[in-house]
């Protein structure tokens, strides 16, 4: 008698297959990931963004809010205390000396975070990304002041302030207020 052998083949996926789909498999996962990257990054500029313009309205609000309650004190420098956090307006330095944290007498200009609030006191505050300068300048022409506030962050030292704009990570705001 005579017994039939059936051949059998096995069903499956070869080394090679496995391989090649691996590969692609890697290449949607690279892909995903650098979008997620980008979008993530984007999303931090946006917020830093939106936070600077916020701090450059503050700061003509508080130019505002002391010519308003306090017309004596108000000229080129004044520190304003007020909802627990100390503020400074000053004329007296260039956009170098602005972005100077190096010289602990230009560090003024840099923001704290306190309880919720940006401000310059440091005392109890955790250091920020961000600097503010107030300008005001007097237009006895127009019988007006021009207040103007620029915020930074990460900005480029030796830039100026006619080059304040969103591609040099400066933001400013321009307020005319009458005398």
């Amino acid at each position: 008698m005579k017994k039939n052998k059936k051949i059998q083949t096995k069903k499956g996926f070869s080394l090679v297959e496995v391989l090649v789909s691996i590969l692609v498999l890697s290449f949607g996962i690279v892909g995903i990931s650098s979008l997620m990257m980008q979008n993530i990054k984007a999303s931090v500029e946006a917020k830093n963004q939106i936070i600077a313009a916020e701090l450059a309205q503050e700061g003509i609000e508080l130019v505002r809010n002391m010519r308003d309650n306090n017309p004596s004190d108000f000229g080129t420098y004044f520190v304003y205390t007020g909802g627990g956090a100390e503020y400074i307006i000053d004329n007296g330095y260039t956009y170098a000396d602005f972005k100077n944290s190096v010289n602990p007498t230009v560090d003024k200009e840099k923001l704290y975070i306190k309880s919720g609030y940006y401000g310059h006191g440091s005392n109890g505050a955790v250091s920020t990304k961000f600097y503010r300068k107030v300008n005001i300048t007097k237009d006895d022409i127009k019988h007006n002041h021009n207040v103007t506030s620029y915020v930074t962050w990460g900005a480029d030292p030796d830039a100026s302030f006619a080059d304040c704009n969103l591609a040099n990570h400066c933001i400013s705001t321009l307020s005319v207020l009458p005398l």
